[in-house]
Order: C-alpha cells, then sequence, then structure tokens
C-alpha cells in the first residue's frame, strides 16, 4: 500500500480516496459546491461534511481484488 500524502495533493476531481480519520480511516472525496472535504453517500443527507476538522493526509484507494 502506498505511504500517506499532504491533503493538498489530493485529487479534487470527485475521485474517492482513503483519509485518517478519529483513530481510524475513512473513504472521502471533495466536494466542489461545498469547498471541502466529505464522506459518506451521493445524497446530501447521507453527507458528512469534514469543515471542523478535515483530513491531513490521503493516499489513494486499494484495487480491489480480482475475484470477489
Amino acid at each position: 500500500m502506498s505511504e500517506w500524502r499532504p491533503i493538498e495533493t489530493a485529487p479534487k476531481d470527485g475521485t474517492s480516496i482513503l483519509a485518517p480519520w478519529l483513530r481510524s480511516a475513512i473513504i472521502i472525496h471533495w466536494r466542489k459546491r461545498e469547498k471541502c472535504w466529505a464522506a459518506g453517500g451521493i445524497r446530501k443527507d447521507d453527507i458528512v461534511l469534514l469543515y471542523r476538522d478535515p483530513p491531513t493526509h490521503w493516499m489513494p484507494l486499494p484495487l480491489p481484488p480480482e475475484t470477489a
């Protein structure tokens, strides 16, 4: 797996990435409209916007296994 990278280098095109969060890690993406990182679903009600505690690092998601 990759090394953690500074969040300033993360893609802001809607690509999902992995970020450390509260002693764990979550999948997040950049929300252009709100201009912040978000976690959760596609519907606005299902999204957690990360204004207060924005991520500081990220890494690409690993590839899924070849067979599920």
